[in-house]
């Protein structure tokens, strides 16, 4: 039986979705414009030698960023992953960008995915995998980061949301100020208009479990 959710997005080739989503502040997508690329940045992930421009596809992150949980040193933190791409993105602006990449304009020896496993490093595989390597990891179920080695054109990239997350990630200061931010609010600002806002609509409807905090 097909997903219904999987049937709303366009299908990639290669085992790689045909787009994928990277989440900016607004004044970095001003200096992309003015540099005429995505350059590429350090992981933010300690231990990972790796820089690049790390991105998300869509299917994967509406069906597991919003249910799978932060572990941090053995730690269950309660915000989810879909929380932390949010509060990395507006480290330290408000004001956030969604842009939809074609990936038939990459170069995909320069793009990795990895599982968003951080209980188990090995698995995690910190600096990425082939992406047409990507089904070994979804198969488990798992979230899903991209991660593309190299700058990437502004020709090449199409702004599709933009949207205030209410609050700077540098300037929160209790766990009241994290409730401020609503990852399920915000991805459907981001997409309105848009085609991908189907996949969002469906999930509400669907017996898929979705939690903006981490379970057991």
């Amino acid at each position: 039986m097909i997903n219904p959710i999987q049937n709303t997005l366009p299908k990639g080739k290669s085992n790689i979705p045909r787009y994928l989503y990277h989440l900016t502040t607004k004044d970095n997508y001003t200096s992309m414009l003015k540099d005429g690329c995505i350059k590429t940045s350090p992981d933010v992930y300690a231990p990972a030698n790796i820089n690049g421009v790390f991105m998300f596809g869509m299917i994967n992150f509406i069906k597991r960023w919003f249910n799978s949980g932060i572990i941090f040193n053995d730690i269950k933190l309660n915000f989810s992953l879909a929380h932390a791409l949010f509060f990395q993105a507006g480290n330290k602006d408000s004001q956030i960008v969604l842009l939809k990449i074609p990936t038939d304009k990459l170069n995909t020896k320069n793009l990795r995915c990895r599982a968003q496993n951080l209980k188990h490093p090995e698995y995690h595989n910190q600096n990425g995998d082939l992406a047409v390597n990507q089904k070994h990891y979804t198969r488990h179920k798992e979230a899903i980061e991209y991660i593309y080695t190299d700058t990437i054109p502004i020709k090449d990239i199409i702004k599709i949301g933009e949207t205030n997350t209410k609050i700077i990630t540098n300037e929160i200061n209790s766990k009241k100020d994290i409730k401020k931010l609503v990852p399920l609010e915000l991805i459907s600002e981001l997409l309105q208009g848009q085609p991908e806002i189907k996949s969002v609509e469906l999930l509400k409807q669907s017996k898929i479990p979705f939690e903006e905090t981490f379970r057991e």
